[in-house]
């Protein structure tokens, strides 16, 4: 919705991790989230990983566009950005789930954070980090 963000209650964030996938039971709704972690071991730098982030909110109603950030920290730059399409969110009183996929670059070592904004509202955090191991068996 270019020029225009929808408007709704600001979402408190409850947990927000980061996995290889994230499958939804299609009769259930229910989230099955496959190899959660925090930290990307690699070989050589740049590197590129595809992921998923979850997100389980609550006191969302309405209609809500939500965007998440890859940032490096040390610099504090936007390195990486995945918005969703709308979503009608029926109750505050009701928990409610969801992923994006994202593939991220890390360009080296270090300290990485997703970011997760409803509406253009910051609504929290995430860490990340990426480590560089010298052999494939270390």
């Amino acid at each position: 919705m270019p020029g225009q963000t929808p408007k709704g209650p600001i979402p408190v964030l409850m947990a927000m991790l980061l996995c290889d996938m994230v499958i939804t039971d299609p009769d259930t709704g229910k989230k099955t989230l496959v190899g959660i972690f925090d930290r990307l071991s690699t070989l050589q730098f740049p590197t590129k990983r595809t992921m998923a982030v979850y997100a389980k909110l609550t006191d969302a109603q309405g209609k809500y566009i939500f965007c998440l950030q890859f940032i490096g920290i040390d610099r504090d730059q936007v390195l990486g950005e995945v918005q969703s399409e709308p979503i009608e969110i029926s109750s505050r009183l009701e928990p409610f789930q969801f992923a994006l996929p994202i593939t991220v670059g890390a360009e080296h070592p270090g300290l990485y954070e997703f970011r997760l904004y409803a509406n253009d509202t910051y609504i929290g955090r995430v860490p990340f980090w990426a480590a560089q191991i010298t052999s494939e068996g270390g």
